[in-house]
């Protein structure tokens, strides 16, 4: 629709051009309409090229922070899918299983992200109420509960797995441990 608008109003400009604007100066070099994505320019603010002569090539615009590609990791696929996006980012990552509900669950988590930080290491936490989650992770590991911590590498190996409650120190002394 946008495309016929624009094509019927330069069919007017140009008709009005030939019948009041022709008569005048034949010296005066034609006018050029330009569409730009979808834009009618009007004529007075688009360059007037002399015959015979091309108009400059513009140059396409570089990215300014182009960012490279990203290595192919080749993740386990039935690893947990925050699993998956923590390990492209860190080649070790400590994961928490957890329910929100569950009283003490929360600051197993908090406990366990303060470890993964020290350590410098990824983080991530495995909702076991969501069953994709929970069907992943029973997959990987077996008699997994919750609280537990674990420290998994790329592609996706448990390196260790601790259950209940642990302490900041703990998980970070066990994710130093298996950090390549």
């Amino acid at each position: 629709m946008f495309a016929f608008a624009g094509l019927g109003l330069v069919v007017v400009l140009v008709a009005f051009k030939l019948l009041f604007l022709s008569s005048g100066n034949k010296a005066q070099p034609p006018l050029v309409i330009v569409h730009h994505k979808g834009v009618v320019l009007h004529p007075r603010s688009v360059p007037v090229h002399k015959v015979g002569t091309k108009p400059a090539k513009n140059k396409p615009a570089k990215a300014k922070h182009a960012r490279p590609a990203a290595p192919k990791l080749n993740l386990d696929p039935t690893l947990p899918a925050p699993l998956r996006e923590a390990l492209t980012h860190s080649r070790v990552v400590v994961a928490v299983l957890y329910a929100p509900d569950v009283p003490g669950d929360s600051e197993a988590v908090a406990e366990a992200r303060k470890g993964a930080k020290a350590a410098h290491v990824g983080f991530t936490v495995l909702n076991v109420r969501n069953e994709a989650v929970a069907r992943a992770v029973a997959r990987q590991i077996q008699g997994a509960s919750d609280p537990a911590v674990l420290v998994v590498r790329r592609p996706g190996t448990v390196a260790l797995k601790i259950d209940g409650f642990v302490d900041a120190a703990a998980v970070a002394q066990a994710a130093a441990n298996t950090h390549p």
